[in-house]
């Protein structure tokens, strides 16, 4: 499990600047053995935002290998739902995620997300969760820091982003975490930083599937799940 809070600004398309704080937590569990180490995941978070809130709920299942035992490949797909009362609407899509170990420190994968429904907020305007796909390198160093590098394609409005994410271990189990992503048409931006909480000790990883029965994907956030409003 991971715990986390983190401070975050982000501007969502057809909307303003927003200052928040977030705090969630994600859980990952196994569900088969270690050779075909099937695993679920469930987590949430909630932002606090001036006096208004967003919470976020994502749940899936994946599957991490380990390349050292010839298992490269990982893959995961989870439900993500979205609800607060900064836009007055519920929302809820579908994200999926595969990568392939390219040695035990490196990373290449993808990952994507499609709309399940559209709500209108207060004002009777339109409102959905954009879809997404994005490339994805992640570098795992010697001494535990990782990194992810992306860049893909949002709709509504079209265009490409980029985004980053990145887990600064301090010990064995706390890490400054941080990210977000920007995209180059429409108005859309999400960066934030703070603190995670890895219960178990696993802050530091020495190669990439070394806890196999980690959450695979992140919990839903304002990169991850960016709500577009025409």
């Amino acid at each position: 499990m991971v715990a986390f809070a983190v401070v975050e600004g982000f501007e969502l398309p057809g909307e303003d600047d927003h200052l928040s704080g977030r705090f969630g937590l994600n859980l990952g569990v196994p569900l088969t053995g270690d050779v075909s180490r099937l695993g679920a995941q469930v987590g949430g978070a909630v932002s606090a935002i001036g006096s208004d809130y967003q919470t976020f709920f994502t749940t899936g299942l994946f599957y991490r290998g380990d390349p050292r035992i010839g298992n490269a490949w990982s893959a995961g797909a989870v439900f993500d739902w979205l609800d607060g009362d900064l836009l007055d609407v519920d929302l809820a899509q579908l994200r999926a995620k595969v990568s392939m170990a390219l040695d035990t420190q490196s990373e290449l994968g993808a990952w994507g997300a499609v709309p399940l429904n559209k709500d209108r907020d207060s004002y009777g305007i339109e409102v959905n969760a954009i879809a997404q796909v994005n490339l994805f390198y992640r570098y795992l160093s010697a001494d535990g820091k990782d990194m992810h590098l992306w860049v893909g394609w949002r709709d509504e409005p079209s265009t490409a982003a980029v985004g980053a994410e990145v887990d600064l271990p301090l010990d064995q189990t706390w890490a400054v975490s941080g990210g977000g992503h920007y995209g180059f048409t429409g108005d859309s931006w999400n960066a934030y930083i703070g603190l995670s909480l890895f219960f178990g000790s696993h802050a530091q990883k020495q190669y990439i599937g070394q806890f196999r029965s980690m959450p695979y994907l992140r919990v839903a956030d304002h990169t991850r799940m960016t709500a577009s409003r025409y």
